[in-house]
């Protein structure tokens, strides 16, 4: 049998994160496309990720540069 494996290119920064939270968000935002990030999404995540892990989680991405930087920003960001 053959397979057919395709590899996909991704940046080195965006694929070492010492937690796995970073890497789902950081998957989970450019999957969705900086068009579609709206405050309900991001009311979401923030819903999602304990926010212990907020100081954590913005460490582990601060190489991630871009719409997604300030993506995560927005949701590690204290509930007002």
């Amino acid at each position: 049998m053959d397979y057919n494996i395709e590899f996909k290119k991704t940046a080195l920064k965006e694929s070492g994160f010492k937690h796995r939270e970073s890497g789902i968000i950081v998957q989970a935002l450019k999957s969705l496309g900086s068009d579609r990030i709206t405050d309900s999404v991001k009311e979401s995540m923030r819903d999602w990720l304990d926010s212990s892990y907020y100081s954590v989680i913005l460490k582990d991405t601060r190489a991630i540069t871009g719409w997604i930087n300030h993506a995560i920003h927005d949701i590690c960001s204290e509930k007002k």
